[in-house]
């Protein structure tokens, strides 16, 4: 637990693990830091979608404007979701099928949902990769291939059925398979932006390949699988599997400006667990560079 200004953050249990809670000037409303999931800028949320349901202060509120010292911080909470992250499940072919579902559904939403708050959009991303990029002393060949994914994503087409608000983070670790109900249900909303629906595919392949590394062979069944659940809540197309390529090279550049970050805040004294950190990092920040020449 830490106190700074009068506000403490504390720990609390719930069902799916610990959320960090907020008591404000000592008053009883409690709610999380969590950012802004997207489903509050249409409120679409209640169509049913699986996803993990918000709790409302006590003044009725599900979302919260704070004005801190520290700035304006929008607050909510919300219930533990029911189930296991698909990490843990195993990947039983049921599992995978309601994951690709759950995707589907979501693209499939987004695509008749009109906003009423702006979000971020790719080119947000791209500008905040730049100025990363120049104030933490990127590689050549990365500010090479930040100008050419630009183009190249600047010059795709944009229309209603594939373009429109991606989870950007529909990772094993962010959806839990409910065998019970036999449906995947989604968390960590908060890092949606717009994007072409192509972008939340491109990460799910790459994070089923970094958690399936030891059973490659597994791959192309579960993601033959996952597509099938996918489709059948919307249609994946030839442009879509065109444009994986690039989102991948996209994703690669935020990761590349997000670890060269990372890394750049150093103490005088780092424990042993820190510098082993550090280099593990630094070879992915290598292997990233690598791949942009």
């Amino acid at each position: 637990m830490t106190e700074n200004e009068g506000i403490r953050l504390i720990l609390q249990d719930n069902s799916d693990g610990i959320h960090p809670v907020v008591f404000s000037g000592g008053k009883l409303r409690c709610f999380c830091f969590s950012g802004v999931p997207f489903f509050y800028c249409g409120n679409w949320f209640g169509q049913g979608y699986p996803a993990l349901k918000a709790v409302a202060s006590v003044s009725g509120e599900e979302l919260l404007r704070l004005e801190t010292v520290y700035g304006c911080f929008y607050a909510s909470v919300f219930e533990g979701v029911d189930g296991v992250q698909m990490v843990d499940s195993g990947y039983p072919r049921e599992a995978v099928y309601a994951y690709g579902r759950a995707l589907g559904r979501l693209h499939a939403l987004s695509a008749v949902y009109v906003p009423t708050v702006r979000k971020r959009s790719y080119a947000d991303i791209l500008k905040w990769i730049r100025e990363v990029l120049e104030e933490y002393g990127g590689s050549k060949g990365a500010r090479q291939e930040l100008e050419k994914v630009r183009k190249a994503l600047d010059g795709l087409p944009k229309t209603a059925e594939n373009y429109g608000l991606v989870h950007y983070d529909f990772e094993p670790d962010n959806v839990f398979w409910d065998a019970s109900e036999r449906v995947c249900r989604v968390i960590d909303f908060d890092d949606g932006i717009y994007c072409w629906y192509a972008l939340d595919l491109a990460q799910v392949w790459d994070s089923l390949e970094d958690e399936l590394e030891g059973e490659k062979k597994r791959l192309p069944e579960i993601k033959k699988t996952f597509l099938e659940g996918y489709a059948e809540e919307y249609a994946y197309t030839q442009e879509t599997e065109s444009m994986l390529a690039l989102m991948r090279r996209f994703v690669n550049l935020r990761s590349y400006a997000r670890l060269i970050r990372c890394v750049s805040s150093r103490t005088a004294e780092e424990p042993d667990w820190l510098v082993e950190l550090r280099e593990k990092l630094n070879g992915k920040i290598r292997a990233l560079e690598d791949g942009f020449r």
